[in-house]
């Protein structure tokens, strides 16, 4: 078996073709060791590799040119300018072999070469999602960075969920598009901006068709813009780019999708780091193991199965009990969220009750509380506790720790590298906490929140407040709003509760699982090292020579894929 660089997938990142042998090394060395617990994670692990892009939303208001932003990019008419909010719907470019899929409403998908888009009869209303894979010569320069050209807010609360619903797990950053006349920010965009900062999301700024303001008009709004975004989120020094499409000025957006390119270099490798010396930890174990301890006799290895045996069921009894008290931290927790949920809308009752007055919806100032309330105290009060519980568990699960009080050859941890390493490797196999929360907020308000506060702020509340303004006086008007308002935050949180439970058993889950499946890993590993020594006994000297010698050959390759 040899490592070598491979060519891979012509649109592959180097740096992703040189991940991808190395994990198809590792995985070649646990087929032939019989390791089957883990083989499963290593290959989805590679089918990730071979798929790997960095999201990055390009989100503004309707009609502020970002599809001609993108054109220009692409220099060609890529996306169409000529469509109404009621027709957008989200388009993915990133590099590739030059096609364009219409992923459908009915789930089916239609394909065709961007050089026959035109010829393609689809309606729009039709459509759910387009993936342009474009062979480009800018694209080529950052084949892992996967563009979203998002519909305008003003197209609905629905973009706004699902700009957050779809890609917040897996974007880097967002691009906020301003257009240059607006003179600030709209409401629905900083809106946006606050539950990116709740969720640690990094910002660009660019400011599109710059041709139409003089060059002072444009430093003054760089000014504001650079102001507001940073007291908005709380960050410093956020980079804006100018543009013009019309004008083909486009190099600042380019360098800003460059430094994202370069930052999805460092995040990969990075995360792929952590995962190969996780697996790698498990293998040094088993191969160390063979190679010190060639000449155990029968009895000491029978002891230590049953040893090891004893210390696992102990290991699996502390594992539940970490389990158990997280999960009681974890329900304190959901009523705690729920009470800020309420207390927040509550103090948002006079705002809603002007709004409801005046005939108007509340359904998007709802949904920004409650979501927003509820990622806050996710972040504030659960993920602390998150952290805390992986510590917990790795620290239970390293195999040092099974074997700490053996004084067994065989199950001596100083036989293995240090605790502390295999601690470390252990946790780099659990969903980072990030990660687990930004998959499940996403998911946050998109179904019956949303369904109360349209069903009754769309038909009840409107000819309520229209009856009365026809019929009563303005105190009665108000009244019946009051009532109104009341009745929907109690709708509301009706539902609020069930759904910060499933986001959070969602969140533990999700945890749970990546525990549960390095746990069995490594206890496979420990029960096939004193397998291997006993079926060991039995061979000739020559034959265990040329084992030690294979194991010796698998150790130097695996060390010299974290080497290089």
């Amino acid at each position: 078996m040899k490592f070598v660089k491979i060519r891979g997938n012509m649109y592959m990142n180097n740096l992703h073709n040189i991940y991808l042998e190395k994990f198809k090394t590792i995985k070649e060395i646990y087929q032939k060791y019989d390791f089957s617990t883990a083989l499963k994670n290593i290959e989805s692990d590679i089918t990730d590799i071979m798929n790997f892009k960095v999201t990055v939303p390009l989100v503004g208001g309707f009609s502020t040119g970002k599809s001609s932003l993108i054109n220009s990019i692409v220099n060609m008419e890529l996306l169409s300018t000529d469509i109404t909010p009621e027709t957008a719907v989200p388009a993915e470019i990133s590099y590739g072999n030059g096609s364009i899929n219409y992923c459908m409403k009915d789930g089916t998908v239609s394909s065709c070469r961007i050089s026959e888009m035109d010829s393609v009869k689809i309606s729009a209303n039709e459509v759910n999602l387009i993936k342009i894979h474009i062979n480009n010569e800018f694209f080529a320069k950052i084949p892992d960075v996967k563009i979203v050209d998002m519909p305008g807010f003003d197209s609905g609360i629905e973009i706004h969920n699902r700009a957050i619903n779809d890609y917040l797990p897996k974007s880097l950053a967002y691009i906020i598009a301003v257009e240059s006349t607006e003179g600030t920010i709209r409401a629905s965009i900083l809106n946006f901006l606050a539950e990116l900062k709740l969720n640690k999301m990094p910002v660009y700024i660019v400011i599109t068709k710059s041709d139409k303001s003089d060059s002072e008009q444009i430093d003054e709004f760089i000014t504001h813009i650079k102001k507001l975004v940073e007291q908005k989120m709380d960050i410093k020094n956020v980079k804006v780019a100018v543009t013009s499409a019309d004008d083909d000025e486009t190099d600042e957006i380019k360098e800003i999708l460059l430094d994202i390119q370069k930052n999805s270099d460092n995040i990969f490798k990075d995360y792929y780091d952590r995962k190969l010396k996780s697996y790698i930890s498990n293998l040094e174990s088993y191969l160390k193991k063979q190679i010190s301890l060639p000449d155990t006799n029968l009895v000491q290895i029978q002891e230590d199965k049953k040893l090891l045996e004893e210390k696992i069921s102990e290991m699996q009894k502390e594992l539940a009990n970490e389990k158990n008290y997280f999960s009681s931290q974890a329900e304190r927790c959901i009523e705690e969220i729920r009470s800020k949920v309420e207390s927040e809308l509550r103090k948002s009752t006079s705002v809603f009750e002007n709004i409801v007055f005046q005939g108007g919806n509340i359904q998007e100032k709802v949904n920004f509380i409650v979501r927003n309330t509820i990622t806050a105290g996710i972040r504030e009060s659960l993920e602390p506790k998150l952290q805390k519980y992986i510590s917990n568990v790795s620290d239970l699960i390293s195999m040092g720790d099974i074997v700490s009080d053996c004084s067994s050859p065989l199950l001596d941890k100083s036989i293995t590298d240090d605790n502390e390493a295999k601690r470390t490797a252990l946790q780099s196999a659990v969903t980072p906490v990030a990660t687990a929360i930004a998959t499940v907020v996403g998911t946050l308000v998109g179904g019956p929140v949303g369904t109360v506060i349209g069903a009754i702020t769309g038909a009840f509340l409107g000819s309520a407040v229209n009856k009365y303004s026809r019929e009563q006086e303005e105190n009665q008007k108000r009244e019946a709003a009051s009532q109104r308002v009341n009745q929907i935050i109690n709708e509301v949180m009706a539902t609020v509760r069930p759904q910060i439970e499933s986001v959070i058993h969602e969140m533990t889950a999700r945890v749970d699982n990546d525990i549960d499946s390095a746990f069995s890993a490594k206890i496979e590993i420990k029960k096939k090292e004193l397998n291997d020594l006993e079926a060991n006994i039995s061979r000739s000297e020559d034959e265990k020579q040329i084992k030690i010698d294979s194991y010796n050959n698998d150790l130097k390759l695996i060390e010299s894929i974290l080497a290089n």
